[in-house]
C-alpha cells in the first residue's frame, strides 16, 4: 500500500466519521419530533436513491440474488434491531457516550468470531480490545 493510498483512506475515514457524527446529531434532534421508524424509512429511502443513482452513473450491473437467503434475513433483522437500539439510546444518554459505547464493536466481534467462526483469538487481540475499549469509555 502506498503513502498516497493511505492518505486517501485517512481522508475518507475522517469524512465518514464526520458524516456519522452529523447523522447521529440530527437523529437525536429529529427523534423528539418524529417516530423512530419514520426516521428509518427516510434514512434508508434516501440511501437507496443515492446508491441506485451511483450504480446507474457508474453503469455497473448488480445482482440482488443471494446464495444464503436465511443468513441474509438474519443479518437484516439483526441490523434493524441494532440500529433501533442505538437510535433509541441516543434519547437516553449524551451523544458522546452513546458513540463511545457503539465503537466497542471490536470487542464483541472478537468474542463472536471465537465462538461462531471458530477463529483463533490470541492474547494480544484480547489485550488490544480491552485497552481500546477502556480508553474509549474513560476519555
Amino acid at each position: 500500500m502506498t503513502k498516497d493510498n493511505n492518505s486517501k483512506g485517512i481522508i475518507l475515514i475522517i469524512i465518514a466519521m464526520t458524516l456519522f457524527a452529523m447523522q447521529d446529531s440530527l437523529i437525536k434532534y429529529i427523534f423528539e419530533k418524529a417516530s423512530l421508524y419514520e426516521i428509518f424509512f427516510g434514512r434508508y429511502f434516501v440511501a437507496a436513491i443515492l446508491l441506485f443513482s451511483y450504480i446507474k452513473f457508474r453503469k455497473q450491473k448488480v445482482s440482488l440474488k443471494t446464495y444464503y437467503p436465511v443468513w441474509t434475513i438474519i443479518r437484516v433483522v439483526l441490523h434493524f434491531l441494532a440500529f433501533s437500539a442505538f437510535f433509541i439510546s441516543l434519547t437516553y444518554m449524551p451523544l458522546a457516550t452513546a458513540n463511545a459505547l457503539f465503537f466497542s464493536c471490536p470487542f464483541f466481534v472478537s468474542i463472536f468470531a471465537k465462538f461462531f467462526l471458530k477463529e483463533f483469538i490470541g492474547i494480544m487481540c484480547i489485550f488490544l480490545c480491552c485497552i481500546h475499549d477502556y480508553n474509549k469509555i474513560h476519555i
